[in-house]
């Protein structure tokens, strides 16, 4: 049986005011290469994909701007 890992993130929030989830599903291969890059840095996947999503975030918003 192939696991996969699921990522879940708060990106709206529902009509309650809960975080609305999204579901992102790997296959095992690229879960470890993703918690491989996230140890490397001393971070746990979850602050790995944080700290990687404000530096894209941030890279857009630089792009936009000119």
């Amino acid at each position: 049986m192939t696991k996969k890992l699921i990522l879940f993130y708060a990106k709206n929030k529902d009509t309650e005011g809960n975080p609305a989830m999204t579901v992102i599903e790997l296959p095992d291969k690229q879960a470890e290469v993703l918690k491989a890059r996230a140890a490397a840095q001393g971070l746990s996947l979850e602050a790995w994909l944080g700290k990687l999503a404000e530096e894209v975030a941030s890279t857009d918003q630089f792009n936009r701007a000119q």
